[in-house]
């Protein structure tokens, strides 16, 4: 068995229980070959103070996948509980840091660019999902979302862009 203990990012002052444990089950009274099956549960109750149904995968059929199978069935538990009064996410996500510096109005065009946005708990984290990321070299605008790579979590991402093309020389016109 293993134990896993949860908490909601608007709720410090609680932390929930929930084990995993492999359950070895015969389908019918002197059946020799066992099933075993991978459950997550709870002890935890919903709002309304019924036990959570514990989530249940034959283990033969998503060995490949346990570690999937157990955050999706933690977050469905999670989503049941009753956690209690949340506090409110009063504070908007923010910018923690940005590389390269901009040092006497210039970035070196060798430069990828780091933006690291953070959120404080509590909080119910960043939603990304309408995240526009937009370079501006003085005279135009550009779009590059799509060209960042962003890691992280839900209260702590890294954006980066590494442009693909870098234009090392100039024209003056003349």
């Amino acid at each position: 068995m293993s134990v896993i203990l949860v908490k909601n990012s608007l709720n410090s002052s609680m932390t929930v229980r929930m084990d995993v444990n492999i359950h070895q089950l015969y389908k019918a009274a002197g059946e020799v070959n066992p099933v075993w099956l991978l459950g997550v549960e709870t002890t935890a109750t919903t709002v309304s103070g019924f036990s959570i149904r514990p989530a249940f995968a034959d283990v033969v059929y998503s060995a490949d996948n346990v570690d999937s199978f157990i955050a999706d069935s933690i977050s469905k538990i999670a989503s049941q509980v009753d956690w209690g009064e949340l506090e409110a996410d009063s504070d908007p996500p923010y910018v923690s840091e940005t590389v390269p510096k901009d040092i006497d109005g210039s970035v070196p065009i060798e430069s990828n660019v780091y933006i690291d946005i953070k959120d404080n708990i509590p909080s119910a984290g960043i939603d990304l999902t309408n995240l526009n990321v937009k370079i501006n070299n003085g005279t135009k605008e550009f779009d590059i979302t799509n060209d960042c790579s962003i890691d992280g979590n839900p209260f702590s991402y890294t954006i980066k862009w590494s442009p693909k093309f870098r234009n090392y020389c100039t024209y003056n016109g003349g």
